[in-house]
Parts: C-alpha cells; sequence; structure tokens
C-alpha cells in the first residue's frame, strides 16, 4: 500500500507497507508454529486480516477508492485510508486505551476525513472526537452491509 499524501500540518514519510493475500502464507514463511495472543505477531496478523476483508470489499464493490496508510515523522501512523473519507487504526487490544486512537486524533486536527474508525477486539462501542470505537465484527458487519464506504 501507498502512503498518505502530505498533510498541510504534518509530514507523511514516504514508504510502503506489504500485506502477503493471506495470513496463513505469512505464517508459513516466517515459520510460526503457534500465535500467542499477547503477542506482536498476532496484532499484526489481526491488522492483515482486517486489510484483506478490506481489500476484498473495495475489490466486489469495484471502487476505484485507493487503499493507503499514514505514517508521520512524528511516529503518528493511521493504519488504512480509504479514498478521502475513511480512516481506520486497527488494535488487537481487548480493551482500547486513551493512547490506542492518538494516531486518528492527529489526522482528525485536520479536517482531512469525515469518517474514522478505531478498530479492536474491545465490545464496547464509543465516539469520541468523531473517532467511532468499534468491535471488529461489527464493524466488518457494517463494512459489508455498505455502511462504512
Amino acid at each position: 500500500m501507498n502512503p498518505d499524501k502530505e498533510s498541510k500540518k504534518r509530514k507523511a514519510i514516504k514508504s510502503g507497507k506489504f500485506y502477503f493475500f493471506d495470513t496463513g502464507v505469512t505464517h508459513t514463511l516466517s515459520g510460526t508454529q503457534s500465535l500467542d495472543r499477547n503477542s506482536d505477531l498476532y496484532g499484526k496478523s489481526f491488522e492483515q486480516f482486517i486489510c484483506m476483508e478490506l481489500r476484498a470489499y473495495l475489490s466486489y464493490k469495484r471502487s476505484k477508492s485507493p487503499l493507503s496508510y499514514r505514517r508521520s515523522t512524528h511516529g503518528n501512523e493511521v493504519d488504512f485510508l480509504i479514498g478521502e473519507d475513511v480512516a481506520i487504526e486497527v488494535k488487537s487490544s481487548q480493551r482500547v486505551t486513551p493512547s490506542d486512537d492518538k494516531g486518528l486524533k492527529a489526522l482528525n486536527e485536520e479536517e482531512k476525513y469525515k469518517d474514522l474508525y478505531l478498530i479492536s477486539q474491545d465490545p464496547v462501542a464509543s465516539k469520541n472526537e468523531n473517532i467511532n470505537t468499534i468491535h471488529w465484527e461489527d464493524f466488518l458487519e457494517k463494512l459489508w452491509q455498505g455502511k462504512i464506504i
């Protein structure tokens, strides 16, 4: 995926992110025997799973909206940007913490994206500063119902 364009307030780092088409392929190539729920690899796999769902949805709908990401020189990152409307941060945590949405908060200051989502495994949904915190299953259900994009 290509990084987002530079904003007026923050400079974006120009580098790409790469995801295999399947988490099983990733795990096989890396020699992963088991996946610990509390490991960094679990978080990366969860992010990859959401990425594949987003790519599948955009392909199925024949959407021309690009799927990209953003990381600023200040270290703020947003995992997925869909066109210029939707920004998504993915966390594998079972409880969202205030620091989980720092990339979305920084992006929200620019008032560029109308819908911001923090997807996690936390069952408690909320909305704060235009950021919708939502359980991943609810997010995917709404995505495939056409209520996200």
